[in-house]
């Protein structure tokens, strides 16, 4: 009986070849700004100035070039819907956008040599053009390092924002990153229940280690904390977050302007699930020496509090840290202590992250810098960590 079904059921699908999965529509809208148009030659110069070049069709250069690149994105679930410009305008499916939303330049004096340091943030960010809407973000960045004995032109730096758009043979560029997050990444009209990096804040103990004890450097870094922790959280758990606000979000609105001209605001969800963060402090310290080289402990250290505002319940509340060990010549006199502790905090970020899925007792004891009688209570904390992220997905 059971071989008389099987031939009976090829012999359907062989009579009707055209059956086939329909696959769900998400329309590509283009690259785009957030915050307010009249803000966005100040707070991106570099990225904006990009955005502006121009071919001979009249179309921006980088927008061209990445719905190139989103057009050579295949998947099995999903068709992107392109043209020259983006059609987020068209149907009633999601529609997905490269949104920039920071970029900076950094620039440090060591001995005799100048330090440049280039980031650009970015979001792939999904929205309900007819509801102007977002439904859902994911968090990508890319940052390119520059040592020259020259102080960097602004020339330079607009070069080498050209790479970290179009990027080179050793470099990875934001377009290339987009298009590789949205080959994966889940797409859909809902993700449930909304996450969000909803504070950073910053203790005394941290501040003598900064580079610049501006106001406008602190306010830049908190920004940088949370999208790069945003990031790690987003990229190693799958997982949707609504963009962090440093003031661009009035409310619950988003301003953004696509390369084609279009301005708009998009509503924002309220907030599910909130992250709050705390930069505690640093601490460097030597661990060894020889004749040749020293060895330095770059010590980073945070609080990670997940809640949900609007109950006031907490699920996750805990001290972290880490410690990163970098070799110096004894030859050495000038040492980027900065650069070390953002490599031990960045990686904080990144293992921290990975490890709610499977708690390791020993990192985690280690970690938090938990009493052997407290770990139970700490590895709950992960495992509800856990299941908060199961409902934002």
């Amino acid at each position: 009986m059971m071989k008389i079904f099987s031939t009976l059921f090829i012999l359907f699908l062989l009579t009707f070849p055209e059956i086939s999965f329909s696959k769900d529509k998400v329309y590509y809208a283009g690259l785009s700004f957030i915050g307010n148009h009249s803000d966005n030659q100040k707070s991106y110069p570099y990225s904006y100035k990009l955005a502006e070049v121009k071919n001979e069709e009249g179309i921006p250069l980088l927008e061209k070039i990445l719905v190139e690149k989103v057009r050579g994105v295949q998947r099995d679930d999903l068709d992107f819907i392109i043209n020259d410009l983006g059609d987020y305008k068209s149907g009633d499916s999601v529609s997905i956008a490269l949104a920039i939303d920071w970029e900076n330049v950094a620039i440090e004096q060591i001995g005799g040599l100048y330090k440049l340091v280039l980031d650009l943030h970015a979001q792939v960010l999904i929205f309900d053009y007819g509801k102007q809407k977002v439904v859902g973000s994911y968090p990508i960045a890319v940052q390119l390092r520059d040592v020259s004995p020259e102080q960097p032109s602004t020339e330079k730096i607009e070069s080498l924002f050209k790479t970290l758009f179009y990027g080179n043979d050793k470099n990875i560029n934001i377009l290339d990153v987009f298009s590789s997050r949205i080959q994966t990444v889940s797409i859909k009209r809902s993700y449930g229940q909304y996450l969000r990096v909803t504070e950073v804040n910053i203790e005394d103990k941290a501040r003598p280690f900064f580079p610049d004890d501006h106001s406008d450097f602190e306010r830049a870094f908190s920004g940088l904390l949370a999208q790069s922790f945003g990031k790690f959280l987003s990229t190693n758990q799958d997982v949707s977050m609504l963009p962090f606000s440093r003031g661009e979000a009035l409310g619950n609105k988003m301003a953004m302007r696509f390369a084609n001209g279009d301005i708009f605001n998009l509503e924002i969800p309220s907030t599910d699930f909130g992250i709050k963060l705390t930069l505690r402090g640093f601490k460097k310290g030597s661990v060894g020496k020889t004749s040749s080289k020293e060895a330095f402990a770059y010590g980073s250290y945070m609080r990670i509090k997940l809640e949900q505002p609007d109950f006031g319940k907490v699920y996750f509340d805990r001290p972290i840290r880490n410690v990163a060990v970098k070799e110096v010549p004894v030859t050495q006199t000038d040492v980027d202590d900065w650069a070390a502790f953002q490599e031990s905090l960045f990686a904080l970020f990144d293992t921290f992250s990975k490890e709610i899925t499977d708690t390791d007792k020993k990192w985690a004891q280690k970690t938090t810098g938990s009493k052997k009688n407290d770990i139970k209570l700490v590895l709950k904390e992960f495992d509800q960590f856990k299941k908060i992220l199961d409902k934002c997905r």
